[in-house]
């Protein structure tokens, strides 16, 4: 797609630009569209505008990979489709795209430079406004808090008005009748009485668990609705008030990463999880968990007693080897035999017949010992040839077995 000669759009496409196996949604987007869903299909298109391929800059997605994308459902794809229609800053057509009628999508420059210039004004607007009124408020709260104490010369707090005059020059006032060893002294003593601060990361319990569920059921902790805030203190506390059991913050992410991974809204449909999935879905979650545990726990005990006799093996063949060196030689010799057999055979025989051979001390002739009888008459039988040459290939002179 050529280069489109428009700054603004060109940073918008900027900000959308990234890392598309991490889900990050700029605010803004957010706020512009009204709705997360809607904010996270415009950051898409705006990623994939400068790689569109297709003549015209057309986009060529269905509603599937838009599903596996931004993890939303179906309905929440096509919801936020409709809302970027209405305002009018992208075009669609549904044509035929590698054989079959796939959604068409297009980003309508000029109408998104416009659109985005006119939230952008209102929201300055907004800020600005939001900034006066709690100006105007602070200084009533300070014209009140001095008359009640009987301190109003020279304390009369600025209306907005009047804190520059027609020349545009700043007014300030001083007193005089506190000196800076006076100031200084008071904020020691200030400092005195103050209670050790508390560390900035320690949060509440019912916080981090309030967080941790928004979380999972990714929902923005700014654009929280009331319902929304409500189905989480809801249940925030049911799981903190479970009996027989602590839940913590960890164990909610941890719920969080089982959904996705086995059930089935979250696996096959790729569905966030609401409060009331965490609440009804918990039971489950926690059989799971145990189960998980119990399994972690076998397989650490299986692998210490798997080490465990391999140390004991290690100490028998070290002791084995100080005692009887024609042992250990025989062992060695075998060792390189069972890597030149392994070669010339396949896979399958010999797992079967020369993989459970062991070695015993020589008496004169190279012995092995067979688990099986079975095993031992096969070998004896067909393979005893084959190992012999073998033997004598690494030793250099005749060897019976």
């Amino acid at each position: 797609m050529s280069t489109i000669e428009n700054p603004l759009l060109n940073a918008l496409l900027t900000l959308a630009g990234g890392d598309k196996e991490v889900i990050v949604v700029h605010k803004s987007f957010v706020r512009f569209t009204g709705s997360l869903e809607a904010g996270s299909l415009l950051d898409e298109l705006l990623y994939w505008t400068p790689r569109a391929r297709l003549q015209g800059g057309w986009i060529a997605k269905s509603d599937k990979e838009w599903q596996e994308e931004l993890m939303l459902s179906r309905y929440s794809v096509r919801k936020a489709r409709e809302t970027l229609e209405k305002m009018g800053v992208i075009e669609t057509k549904k044509t035929q795209f590698a054989g079959a009628p796939t959604m068409h999508y297009r980003i309508k420059s000029q109408a998104l430079t416009e659109a985005w210039q006119r939230w952008a004004a209102s929201r300055l607007s907004e800020i600005g406004q939001t900034d006066q009124d709690q100006d105007q408020a602070d200084c009533l709260k300070s014209d009140k808090r001095l008359s009640e104490t009987g301190q109003t010369d020279g304390a009369d707090c600025l209306k907005p008005d009047k804190r520059s005059s027609e020349t545009g020059q700043t007014i300030t006032e001083t007193t005089a009748d506190t000196t800076p060893t006076e100031i200084t002294a008071d904020m020691g003593s200030a400092d005195a009485d103050r209670p050790p601060l508390e560390p900035e990361n320690e949060k509440p319990l019912h916080q981090q668990m309030f967080e941790a569920l928004a979380m999972v059921c990714r929902w923005d902790l700014e654009l929280l609705t009331e319902d929304q805030r409500g189905a989480l203190n809801q249940t925030e506390k049911r799981l903190r008030q479970m009996k027989n059991q602590t839940v913590a913050p960890a164990d909610v992410l941890a719920f969080g990463e089982w959904w996705f991974a086995y059930h089935w809204q979250g696996k096959k449909r790729g569905e966030s999880p609401c409060p009331a999935d965490v609440r009804k879905e918990w039971g489950r979650f926690r059989a799971w968990q145990k189960q998980q545990t119990k399994a972690q726990a076998t397989q650490q005990r299986i692998q210490q007693e798997a080490e465990a006799r391999r140390r004991a093996e290690q100490e028998q063949a070290a002791a084995e080897a100080a005692a009887d060196p024609d042992l250990t030689l025989a062992r060695k010799t075998w060792a390189e035999a069972r890597v030149q057999l392994q070669g010339s055979m396949t896979r399958d025989t010999y797992a079967t017949w020369i993989a459970p051979l062991r070695v015993l001390r020589p008496n004169g002739t190279f012995r092995l010992q067979a688990p099986t009888k079975e095993i031992l008459e096969w070998v004896d039988h067909r393979l005893r040839p084959t190992v012999e040459r073998a033997l004598e290939g690494i030793v250099g002179r005749r060897v019976e077995v």
